[in-house]
């Protein structure tokens, strides 16, 4: 979320960081700002992001949340990407599968597509530099990266 969004916007943090306490658990906010019904501009930093919380699933165990203001777009995109790195499929199969689990939710506002065009281009934009990127694995680590 942008900060101008977290004006209208139920505070949540200190519920979940109590949340974790009364778990036992350790919980960590990760700010990723994407303008309301668009996308980063910067498809190199959005892979590099993704790749990150990748990193946190697949090598440190982590469990994620992902969201944004409605939960649809924004969290769509990003969730789109993270199916296709994960799962190793195809752009037009991540956003299948993303909108198969979209439909799944029991509020959805009454949306039928959960991305807007651009959020569907980044998703096959992004996934095909994580492609070639895999066929020439000579991109630096992500691990120290910050994304504010």
């Amino acid at each position: 979320m942008q900060p101008k969004e977290l004006i209208r916007f139920t505070p949540y943090e200190p519920e979940i960081r109590q949340y974790a306490i009364q778990d036992g658990q350790k919980v960590e906010f990760v700010s990723f700002p994407i303008p309301d019904q668009y996308v980063c501009r910067d498809d190199q930093k959005v892979l590099e992001f993704c790749s990150h919380l990748c990193k946190r699933l697949k090598e440190d165990h982590q469990k994620i949340l992902i969201h944004c203001w409605g939960g649809h777009g924004r969290t769509g995109t990003i969730m789109s990407i993270l199916i296709g790195m994960l799962f190793e499929l195809e752009a037009d199969d991540a956003l299948d599968y993303n909108y198969q689990l979209h439909k799944q939710r029991s509020r959805t506002k009454g949306r039928k597509s959960s991305l807007a065009l651009c959020q569907r281009e980044q998703v096959k934009n992004v996934l095909k530099m994580y492609e070639d990127q895999q066929h020439c694995p000579t991109v630096s680590s992500v691990e120290n990266q910050t994304f504010d």
